[in-house]
């Protein structure tokens, strides 16, 4: 039983630290292309069921996809990303983290891509779970809000 336990903690342990630099990549990644690269790299090959997880790897599938590849290349990122995103949602729709990954990518892809129909419905749930959240999760909210054009400033005021 004890050894069980010990396991659990370490994996617990490993994943938070992972899932924190998994974040610490994602804000990086829209800076440049080596970033993006990093991100990519980190989350390629995943293969877990962590929701959050899954929606970080999405993004970095449709952040990859800008760089790399031919058309067809591109085009398969983005489908594949963007289903990895709204399976974490079906999967877990309560959950402010996953929606602020859409938000995020929805509100930065070209319209012509047409991934952009969620961002009312996701910024009322971050708004919504905004004060459940861990302190690490708010802080992702409130710094991607304040250049966000995608919040008023009534509501970035909510994040402070």
């Amino acid at each position: 039983m004890k050894l069980f336990l010990g396991f659990l903690l370490v994996t617990f342990i490993f994943f938070g630290s992972t899932l924190s630099e998994v974040r610490k990549k994602f804000e990086q990644a829209s800076k440049s292309k080596e970033e993006t690269i990093s991100f990519y790299n980190a989350l390629h090959s995943y293969k877990g069921k962590d929701a959050t997880m899954l929606a970080y790897q999405g993004a970095s599938e449709m952040l990859y996809s800008r760089y790399f590849g031919a058309k067809e290349t591109r085009k398969k990122l983005l489908i594949s990303g963007s289903s990895k995103i709204e399976a974490a949602i079906q999967s877990e729709p309560s959950n402010a983290e996953i929606r602020l990954i859409r938000f995020i990518i929805q509100e930065n892809l070209p319209k012509v891509i047409a991934y952009n129909r969620n961002l009312t419905e996701d910024k009322k749930s971050i708004l919504n779970l905004y004060s459940q959240q861990t302190k690490e999760v708010k802080m992702l909210i409130k710094k991607y809000s304040q250049h966000s054009k995608g919040f008023t400033a009534s509501e970035k005021e909510k994040f402070n």
